[in-house]
């Protein structure tokens, strides 16, 4: 299996067997995860191949389809009883639609946010976003083209899909590569501090003194802490954005809100 990895991180023990030991578990749990995954696509007419593609989608394009800067294209209702339908033929109108077309994936799931997109080849062609979600429980999903120069992304908000449809010209590629390594690195830095158990006040701090003003909007935390800890969109609004404000102050007693805070960000929601 062949996967573009999009960020590298290391960790240091002290104790070689310990790592051995760890670093086994690690695999055992991870053959697992991909196996469910393998097996959850193959069900759905996905197949993850094994050539990796020359590119893959630049640092705007995967902006605009995360929340920093996203602009739907098109929108639709969750409670309309045809969303699916929509959804489906928004897919089947998009460019890298037709069966056994090869295409980039990624799904809102942690097999993703720890190895990054996925290179598949879909061998039915129609209605991908109602098979995600037969498979996934939801159509979320972004795709890309294999030269990284077409993106669809539908992505579940509170009240409607997102649609963002984009496509990009070769100068507009490689204008945001010089700056793809800063915005990795930004998230490897608000990965790292969730890790370590950063307060919301300090994070919401770390974001304002860091550039990340536009992931203090709902949707945008929201994506954030998905793409980063794989933490989920009801969760994070249900533990704290339904107890801040417009400017992410709290509506409750501070200690309550990080108490909130800390059992998301440990897996205790």
């Amino acid at each position: 299996m062949e996967i573009i990895t999009s960020i590298t991180r290391a960790g240091e023990i002290g104790d070689s067997a310990r790592i051995k030991v760890l670093r086994e578990v690690m695999v055992t749990e991870q053959d697992s995860v991909y196996t469910d995954l393998h097996d959850r696509l193959q069900s759905i007419g996905i197949g993850i191949c094994g050539e990796a593609p020359v590119k893959a989608p630049s640092l705007r394009m995967i902006r605009e389809t995360s929340g920093y800067e996203i602009k739907p294209t098109a929108t639709v209702e969750i409670s309309d009883r045809n969303a699916m339908n929509q959804l489906d033929s928004i897919w089947n109108d998009f460019e890298t639609c037709s069966p056994g077309h090869k295409f980039l994936l990624r799904l809102p799931l942690p097999a993703f946010r720890e190895r990054g997109w996925i290179f598949v080849s879909d061998s039915i062609g129609q209605d991908l976003p109602s098979r995600i979600s037969r498979a996934f429980g939801g159509p979320d999903l972004t795709v890309a083209s294999t030269s990284g120069d077409s993106i669809l992304a539908i992505i579940e908000d509170e009240y409607k899909y997102l649609i963002v449809k984009r496509t990009l010209t070769d100068e507009d590629y490689l204008r945001d590569e010089s700056a793809h390594l800063s915005q990795i690195e930004f998230e490897a830095s608000i990965r790292s501090l969730i890790e370590n158990k950063i307060t919301f006040s300090d994070l919401v701090g770390y974001l304002r003194d860091n550039g990340g003003q536009s992931s203090l909007k709902p949707i945008g935390f929201m994506r954030l802490l998905n793409q980063v800890a794989g933490i989920s969109a009801s969760s994070t609004r249900d533990a704290v954005l339904s107890v801040v404000d417009h400017d992410f102050a709290a509506v409750i007693p501070d200690a309550a809100l990080e108490d909130r805070w800390l059992r998301l960000i440990s897996g205790d929601w």
